[in-house]
């Protein structure tokens, strides 16, 4: 056996390169959101980031299901959703938080998404957007941009993310 035909074999046991590990609060509801739906587009907003391969996302529910949130919130002291998101980011050792607002006025969406350094809870980058329809749904189609466009990454000229796509490889096109 060659010395490099086990080599990829040693690097699927290495696992991925070292992620950024990124606490996502829940989304607060704004004004003339039901808090159902809110509850769903957080469940795609996670969806959405966990797409994204240099990032390791850790979501209430993942925190919920290792401790109880209400004691962590006690113990930390915390009062209000940013400054409680960042102590519990700190607790998981996760450098990074993603907040959110989602409300509504009439048919028109705003979601509005902040990521901050979770030692100082300096936004380091905030985007939002509007979308219309009759349910929070109207957001979902631009929910991966927004999300790309947040961490600063090039937006998805491939369709990859919709799970259709083509690569080329050493031997010639390759599906995705």
């Amino acid at each position: 056996m060659r010395a490099w035909s086990w080599l990829p074999c040693l690097l699927l046991l290495a696992g991925p390169a070292s992620a950024e590990k990124v606490f996502v609060a829940a989304l607060t509801p704004g004004a003339g959101a039901d808090p159902a739906e809110v509850a769903l587009v957080d469940e795609r907003l996670l969806a959405s980031l966990r797409r994204l391969p240099d990032l390791e996302v850790v979501g209430p529910r993942d925190v919920t299901t290792m401790l109880d949130l209400e004691a962590v919130k006690q113990q930390a002291g915390c009062t209000d959703g940013v400054s409680c998101a960042a102590e519990v980011a700190g607790a998981l050792d996760a450098p990074m938080v993603v907040t959110g607002q989602l409300g509504r006025v009439g048919q028109t969406w705003v979601l509005s998404l902040s990521r901050l350094e979770q030692r100082s809870l300096q936004v380091v980058a905030r985007v939002t957007r509007e979308a219309q329809g009759p349910g929070a749904d109207a957001i979902f189609p631009g929910l991966d941009g927004q999300v790309d466009e947040l961490f600063a990454r090039p937006p998805d000229v491939w369709g990859i993310a919709g799970g259709v796509g083509l690569g080329v490889g050493g031997l010639g096109l390759v599906g995705a």
